[in-house]
C-alpha cells in the first residue's frame, strides 16, 4: 500500500514495479492456498499430483528441502480416502513447517494391498512426549481432529521418533475407502 502511495505521489517507476511484485506475489499466495483447502487437481488428477503440489508449496514455504514418493499408486484410481489422506498430510506438513525446523522432509504414498499408507519423516527437532495432549489441552485440535478422522475411517495416524533425529508420521487407511 505504502508503494502504490509512492507511485502515486511521485511516478516513480521502481515504486510500480514494486507494486507489480507484490500483486504478482499476492496473487501466487491466494491461489496456492485456496489450491490447499480444496485442490482441484485432487478431483481431477488424484491425490499423487494433488500430493506434488502440496509437497512442493509446503517446502517453499517451510524452506526445506521435500521429496515425494509413490510407490504402487493405481493409475487414474479415485477413492474417498484420498481428500482424508490429502488433508492429514496438509496437517502434517504445516506442523513441520510451523515447528520442526526441518532441513529435509520426506513423503511417502504408497498403495499395500487394500490400504493405503502416507510416511511424513522430517529431521527437525522431534515431537517431546505428550506434546499433542499439551497442544490438544490448550485448544489447539489439529492433529488431534485428523487422528479421529483416521481412526473413523478404520485407520491409524501413529507418530514416533525419527533414526536419528526429528518425526516420522505414518497414517495407514482402508483403501478404497468405503
Amino acid at each position: 500500500r505504502q508503494d502504490l502511495d509512492d507511485a502515486r505521489e511521485t511516478g516513480d517507476e521502481e515504486a510500480f514495479a514494486r507494486v507489480e511484485r507484490a500483486l504478482a506475489e499476492s496473487s501466487q499466495l491466494l491461489r496456492s492456498t485456496v489450491a490447499e483447502l480444496h485442490p482441484a487437481v485432487l478431483d481431477r488428477a488424484g491425490l499423487p499430483a494433488a500430493l506434488r503440489e502440496l509437497v512442493r508449496a509446503a517446502g517453499a514455504r517451510g524452506g526445506f528441502a521435500v521429496d515425494l514418493d509413490v510407490q504402487n499408486w493405481p493409475d487414474d484410481a479415485r477413492s474417498p480416502a484420498d481428500t482424508l489422506l490429502y488433508r492429514t498430510a496438509r496437517e502434517l506438513l504445516a506442523n513441520v513447517t510451523k515447528h520442526a525446523g526441518a532441513r529435509s522432509v520426506s513423503v511417502v504414498l504408497a498403495h499395500v494391498g487394500d490400504r493405503a499408507r502416507l510416511t511424513v519423516t522430517d529431521d527437525g527437532t522431534g515431537i517431546p512426549d505428550g506434546a499433542v495432549q499439551r497442544s490438544l489441552q490448550s485448544g489447539h485440535i489439529g492433529l488431534a481432529s485428523h487422528a479421529l478422522r483416521v481412526e473413523a475411517a478404520g485407520g491409524t495416524l501413529t507418530l514416533h521418533p525419527g533414526r536419528t533425529a526429528g518425526t516420522v508420521a505414518t497414517v495407514d487407511v482402508p483403501w478404497p475407502a468405503a
